[in-house]
């Protein structure tokens, strides 16, 4: 999820609007290949497991939105998931809040 984190924190830094629009779309298939090996390599109990899955559900319809060059609600989408991750999971150091 840090991954995912910085991957948009890094968008916000982005410059031109030419350099925006392809960071955009680069910063979709980043955030949309983190989420997959979330997917395949997290080991959670069962009812963290349930609890993470929309979650990431949703950052993944973010990752598409992003990937189509649609920024404002790819991050809108992605900003709200990060929210609720930080919301109900327990994760050392995670610094996402409402304001970001």
């Amino acid at each position: 999820m840090n991954s995912i984190l910085s991957a948009m924190q890094e968008l916000n830094k982005t410059g031109s609007a030419s350099e925006k629009k392809k960071e955009v779309i680069t910063t979709g298939g980043r955030v949309e290949s983190v989420v997959q090996d979330i997917f395949k390599s997290c080991k959670l109990a069962p009812d963290a497991d349930a609890a993470i899955h929309p979650i990431l559900a949703e950052i993944l319809e973010g990752a598409h939105l992003l990937k189509n060059g649609i920024e404002k609600d790819g991050h809108e989408r992605i900003h709200k998931a990060l929210l609720k991750y930080g919301d109900n999971f327990e994760h050392s150091g995670w610094n996402h809040n409402h304001t970001e």
